[in-house]
């Protein structure tokens, strides 16, 4: 009998990708302090120059895009 919550696991992405913003940037180390959406902070690598408040996709520990203007907005029912 398979494992199903295997399973289920196997249909998630390994390496997610997640819309955050810059809060810091670090240029001497390469490195900067970005939030997630529910308001979590990482330290990712990638500093390129981008302004406090700039909307990045990070993956893997790396920013790896510039957002624009893109919105995020999430709704609930209860």
């Amino acid at each position: 009998m398979p494992n199903l919550f295997q399973e289920f696991r196997n249909l998630l992405p390994k390496n997610p990708q997640l819309i955050c913003t810059v809060v810091a940037e670090f240029p001497a180390v390469g490195v900067s302090t970005v939030s997630t959406v529910d308001g979590g902070q990482l330290r990712v690598f990638g500093a390129g120059g981008r302004a406090a408040g700039a909307r990045v996709v990070v993956q893997d520990g790396r920013i790896v895009a510039d957002v624009g203007g893109l919105s995020v907005s999430a709704e609930a029912e209860i």
